[in-house]
């Protein structure tokens, strides 16, 4: 059991939209996932795809991520100075775009502090909806398809990568789990 979902039901999560709306959701992280799909017009099996590729369905226990990412969509905040793994001392990060920051993001959309993103799963989740929404639009003149394959440009774009193979790379690895 990963972040509440069984194998039964994840087979049934990754379905098509139209067989994944018709399963009952049962628990609330299924019904998160739910919810923000609808809210923000993103196919259900991409969120829980990217949810998947991103944490493995794992909240970290509210903790930042390696990558400066909280919550199951591993939304990400700069941090300035990170702890090295081979001498505890504190290393200076570089800052990234803005694009990479998912956590900002989320928050400026969505209208909440960036700590109500990084504890609060349902809020997390809906982020980053939100977020993938903003980059779909971006990326096609305004809309949203109902296709999950047309969604492949902003799934590479949430990956935060820092050239076009990794960003394909990434897309190509939630598509995979789709």
């Amino acid at each position: 059991k990963i972040y509440g979902l069984t194998a039964a039901t994840l087979s049934l999560c990754l379905m098509p939209v139209s067989a994944s709306a018709a399963a009952a959701q049962t628990s609330t992280e299924q019904q998160a996932f739910a919810r923000a799909a609808t809210e923000f017009g993103v196919p259900e099996n991409v969120l829980l795809a990217l949810a998947y590729n991103e944490s493995r369905w794992e909240s970290n226990g509210n903790q930042m991520s390696v990558d400066g990412g909280y919550g199951v969509m591993d939304l990400r905040t700069y941090t300035p100075t990170i702890t090295s793994g081979r001498d505890g001392s504190q290393v200076n990060v570089p800052k990234k775009g803005s694009a990479y920051y998912t956590l900002d993001q989320a928050a400026a959309m969505l209208h909440v502090p960036a700590s109500t993103l990084e504890t609060n799963e349902q809020q997390n989740v809906r982020g980053a909806a939100a977020v993938l929404a903003a980059d779909a639009k971006q990326l096609n003149d305004g809309k949203l398809s109902d296709n999950p394959a047309d969604w492949y440009g902003a799934v590479a774009e949430f990956g935060g990568a820092a050239d076009a193979q990794a960003a394909s790379s990434f897309a190509d690895d939630v598509y995979a789990t789709i």
